[in-house]
């Protein structure tokens, strides 16, 4: 596996990671064992898949990051409009 795209991965799962801090500690949980769970799953599909992986992760950061709402819209890896919830600022 190339440097860049190791180094692309770490940095996507941090962002995740951060971005759930502020939501309430359940909500946190359950989106950090799920990002968990699927970035683990992905660790060994092929290149083209991979890709495709990354993009939409990295779609669900721009979505959630570009929403002064302060809702989480979810969208890419999870499915298509799920469900919407309210951040919690604490």
């Amino acid at each position: 596996m190339p440097a860049r795209h190791v180094s692309r991965v770490r940095a996507l799962y941090r962002r995740i990671l951060l971005l759930h801090r502020v939501l309430p500690p359940d909500l946190k949980a359950l989106g950090d064992q799920y990002m968990k769970d699927e970035f683990r799953r992905h660790k060994t599909v092929g290149s083209d898949e991979a890709e495709r992986f990354l993009q939409e992760w990295e779609k669900t950061v721009a979505n959630i990051r570009a929403n002064s709402s302060g809702e989480i819209s979810v969208q890419g890896p999870l499915g298509e409009g799920i469900c919407s919830s309210a951040m919690a600022t604490s």
